[in-house]
């Protein structure tokens, strides 16, 4: 599926459980689709249209399926605006439209700052000789929440430790402390970072006012 997407030169971002594989998050149930949140500009839509039509997507079931066809809808950007999903099944396998991902308020525009280049891998996590673009581990985080079913609640406590991992890595692989006085740079403030009792990433950041007080934040949408 994602070979005939870039073919067509669509622009999307991978979310869901495929995307936490992508970063390498360990623990997680096996995922059967792909999800992808495109660009909703007319041309983009029209690339997308090529490419599911070549793939030979269809509509799941739901709503899509019992009132329009996949191509009526696409080409008509204000209905799909108002669309929450589509869920398609291909010959290569089931690929989810995600048009507003939950917990992203304004989809792809929201994604794209923070997306990655990763490489695409097969369900064994074997790369598979090409890269995708993936969103930020920090906005699969955010949508698995705010999505709130069964197997994404399951899922946070790995996407959560994965997360932190990921804030404390740069840290640990960069100049310590004394290392960047000597360099002339501005020391960064200290942050702890932990895991919470439901799973949530939680960090403790420095208060910067006049007293020495710090205070805590979990991780979530800006």
């Amino acid at each position: 599926m994602l070979p005939v997407l870039l073919h067509h030169r669509v622009r999307f971002i991978i979310l869901g459980g495929y995307g936490a594989m992508l970063h390498r998050v360990e623990g997680l149930e096996p995922t059967t689709d792909i999800d992808i949140c495109p660009l909703l500009d007319d041309a983009n839509l029209g690339r997308l249209r090529a490419a599911l039509d070549e793939l030979g997507a269809e509509p799941f079931f739901g709503e899509t399926a019992r009132s329009t066809s996949l191509r009526d809808l696409l080409a008509n950007r204000e209905r799909l605006e108002q669309t929450k999903a589509v869920m398609l099944v291909t010959e290569w396998g089931a690929l989810d439209l995600v048009i507003r991902p939950d917990g992203i308020s304004r989809g792809y525009l929201t994604l794209e700052p923070t997306a990655e280049i990763r490489p695409a891998v097969d369900p064994g996590g074997n790369p598979v000789g090409f890269d995708v673009p993936v969103a930020s581990l920090r906005h699969i985080y955010i949508s698995k929440k705010d999505a709130g079913r069964p197997k994404d609640i399951r899922a946070l406590r790995h996407l959560a430790r994965a997360l932190v991992e990921q804030v404390r890595r740069p840290r640990r692989a960069g100049a310590t402390s004394d290392e960047s006085h000597r360099q002339g740079a501005d020391p960064k403030p200290r942050c702890g970072v932990w895991i919470d009792s439901v799973g949530a990433p939680c960090i403790l950041r420095p208060h910067h006012g006049g007293n020495h007080r710090s205070r805590t934040s979990r991780v979530g949408p800006t």
